[in-house]
Formats: C-alpha cells, sequence, structure tokens
C-alpha cells in the first residue's frame, strides 16, 4: 500500500477525522491513481495535436534577441541604481 493511501485510515484511527470522510479520502486517492496513466496518454495525444514539424520559424531572430538582451540589461541597471 502507498503512504498516501494509508493516510486516511491513520488519521481516521487517530480521531482526526470521521469515517466516512476518511472512506471518501481513500476512494479519491484511489481513482486518482487509476487514472493517472490515462490522463497521460490523453495529454500525449492533444500535444501531438499541437506539435509543430518547423520549430526553426518560431526561434526569434537575432535582431531581436540582442535588442531585448541589451533592453533587459538596461532595466536591471536602472533599478539596481534606484533610490
Amino acid at each position: 500500500m502507498f503512504p498516501v493511501q494509508g493516510l486516511p485510515n491513520y488519521c481516521h484511527l487517530q480521531g482526526i477525522m470521521s469515517p466516512q470522510l476518511s472512506s471518501l479520502l481513500f476512494l479519491v486517492v484511489g481513482i486518482s491513481m487509476a487514472m493517472t496513466p490515462w490522463l497521460a496518454a490523453g495529454g500525449q495525444l492533444i500535444a501531438s495535436r499541437f506539435e509543430q514539424h518547423d520549430v526553426r520559424s518560431l526561434l526569434p531572430v537575432e535582431s531581436e534577441v540582442r535588442s531585448l538582451a541589451y533592453e533587459l540589461i538596461a532595466n536591471i541597471v536602472k533599478v539596481s541604481f534606484s533610490p
């Protein structure tokens, strides 16, 4: 048994929660663990539909990167010397 699954029983034995709430928590943990592989497969399926084959078109132009780098450095200097 996973430690998370033992948590509801522990909380019930310590008097922290009622037996009904303990059973509900155990059920929710079990269902979420059972659904995880299917949700992961669904996420991969969705990601494959949005996958771009030509990612080079998504890269910024070098001049844009250089301009943003200078602007970032200027703002850091401005903030560090402001009172």
